[in-house]
Order: C-alpha cells, then structure tokens, then sequence
C-alpha cells in the first residue's frame, strides 16, 4: 500500500512539474513571437523616420533662404539672393559603425541641384586631415545629380570619431555641413 501510495505522489508531482515546463515553453514562444513582432514594428518605424526626414528634408530646402548683407547703416539686412540655388542631399550624415583602426572607410554622399541655376560647388572642406574629399568641379545642372566623395583614414584614431565636411557652394546658405562618423577600434 505504501508503495502505491509513494508511485501515486510521484507520477502527481511528476505531472506537475511537466505541466509547469509546457507552461514556460509556452510562455517563451509567446515572449519570443512579441519579441519578433517588436522588431519589425521598430524596422518600419525606423523606414518611415528615415521617409519623414527625406520629406522634410525636401521642404527646408525648397524655402528660400536669407543671406545676411551689410547694411550701409551699420545694420545687417537678411534678405534672399537672386542667384543662389539649392540643392537636395540624400543624407549628409553617415554612420561607418565600428571599424578596425587603420581602415579606409569610403562614403559617396549624392545630392540633386533643386534650385533655379547652375550648381557650383566652389570648396570642399574637411575638419581633420585624415579626411580627403573628391567631387565634380564642373556646375550641376538644374534638376541633375551630382556626388561628393569621402576618404577617412582611421590610421591612429581610436574611439568614437566625428569629422565634418563644409561644402561651399553657390546655394544659400553659401556652406552645407556633411558628418562622417565611426567607432574606431
């Protein structure tokens, strides 16, 4: 009797302890199906972000912009010049991610002339030497695209690194900032 009381005691305990590990399986697929579900909900977050900014991008850049003049009064007198043009960047901030020191990195950073004149970009500047830039000297067309190279040499740089390219051009305003960024390790 006693035996078949302890078999009893053991085949519940033991249904119990199965039931318990159905119920975390189930538990963790379910955490595991949210979890995936949250991903691809943040990725189509992220597209649309990234599809708002391009759009508001457009805008900003569509708004004529002042230039700042000299007054012969001594003030300053903001008003838009006549021959400045716009231009349209698909981004002008790229992230490398993490790289290995003494890495090339190589970025193309393209942008569409949207204004009413001939693009020229007349300088390209780079906050560190370790950055060389290459670009069309020739005018961009109104309505055509055109490129600007980047070259980063992660050569004895380390940690997080942030270089900024200044294009000068004929647009207003006359500078447009570019950002590179990379963690170097």
């Amino acid at each position: 009797m006693k035996t078949l009381f302890t078999t009893i005691v053991f085949l519940f305990l033991t249904s119990i302890i199965v039931s318990c590990g159905s119920t975390q399986d189930a538990t963790k697929n379910k955490l595991v199906d949210q979890n995936n579900s949250l991903e691809k909900e943040n990725a189509a977050l992220k597209k649309e972000n990234l599809e708002l900014k391009a759009e508001i991008n457009v805008l900003r850049q569509s708004l004529p912009k002042p230039v700042e003049k000299v007054d012969p009064n001594g003030g300053i007198a903001s008003q838009v010049s006549a021959n400045a043009t716009s231009m349209y960047l698909e981004e002008d901030l790229h992230h490398f991610g993490e790289v290995k020191g003494g890495e090339k990195l190589q970025h193309v950073f393209k942008f569409k002339n949207t204004g009413n004149y001939p693009l020229t970009i007349k300088a390209v500047k780079t906050s560190c030497g370790c950055t060389v830039t290459k670009w069309n000297k020739s005018p961009i067309a109104i309505g055509e695209t055109g490129e600007i190279g980047v070259l980063f040499d992660t050569t004895d740089k380390s940690g997080e690194q942030r270089q900024t390219i200044t294009v000068q051009a004929n647009t207003s305003p006359v500078n447009t900032q570019l950002t590179i960024l990379a963690t170097v390790r």
